[in-house]
């Protein structure tokens, strides 16, 4: 996907795949646990987001993608 603006209202909201390189990655940030993304049932996804966007406070959410 393709964000014309960077302060557009899908930026808020669009974020790269959670997968095991960006996990891994944000292991060094965030007290994650060894958290299997391809076993994920979908509460505990949703509870995942919640803490990426805690982490990602008012940055544009697509901005892990550094990580």
């Amino acid at each position: 996907m393709v964000i014309p603006k960077r302060n557009a209202e899908i930026s808020k909201v669009a974020f790269p795949p959670i997968d095991r390189f960006l996990l891994g990655n944000l292991k060094k940030e965030l007290d994650l646990k060894n958290i299997s993304w391809s076993k994920m049932k979908e509460k505990e996804y949703m509870q995942l987001i919640e803490v990426l966007k805690r982490f990602m406070k008012e940055e544009p959410f697509w901005k892990l993608e550094y990580y």
